[in-house]
């Protein structure tokens, strides 16, 4: 019997599971301190280092390329990886530091 609760998964719906607590541990922490993480963002996003940073991790998840999954279980991980930046990251970057970013 497979346990769905473990720590460190092995299972795709473990692993899936434990991606989403870990998506969600995210969010309630950029939801307490909104404006302390929006300037935290944008001072990474303006230094040499954290545009590299973010660029390259654009370009990591794919987020603005069409999804190409051939399953169920691709499609899921591949939104959540372009959540991450279009949940967690985006909305807090300012305008012109996003369009630098994303051209």
């Amino acid at each position: 019997m497979v346990d769905w609760t473990d720590k460190n998964p092995t299972n795709t719906v473990g692993r899936l599971n434990k991606q989403r607590e870990d998506v969600q541990k995210i969010g309630e922490l950029c939801s307490e301190g909104r404006e302390d993480y929006r300037k935290a963002i944008n001072g990474v996003a303006a230094s040499p280092n954290g545009k590299i940073f973010l660029q390259t991790l654009i370009k990591a998840i794919h987020v603005f390329e069409p999804i190409t999954a051939k399953d169920n279980i691709a499609l899921i991980e591949c939104n959540a990886q372009k959540n991450v930046y279009l949940k967690y990251i985006r909305p807090y970057l300012e305008p012109d530091v996003k369009k630098e970013l994303e051209n």
